[in-house]
């Protein structure tokens, strides 16, 4: 399963809405998500960029759903 079919909703929502004001941001991090299972294998820019997207800093751990 890849991490983009485990990021809670919440996050989802947001994603979305800042897709409209800096999609290649955005989309960026949603290739990046498409491409990996497993939070420790995503580029450290990508989790920077998530910090930034959701305004957070919070473990990127604690932004996905366990399975």
């Amino acid at each position: 399963m890849r991490l983009i079919d485990r990021l809670k909703p919440h996050y989802k929502e947001i994603l979305e809405k800042e897709n409209v004001k800096y999609p290649a941001l955005v989309q960026s991090v949603v290739e990046d998500l498409e491409r990996v299972q497993y939070v420790h294998y995503l580029l450290y820019s990508t989790v920077m960029n998530l910090n930034l997207v959701f305004n957070t800093d919070v473990s990127p751990y604690e932004l996905f759903e366990e399975y």
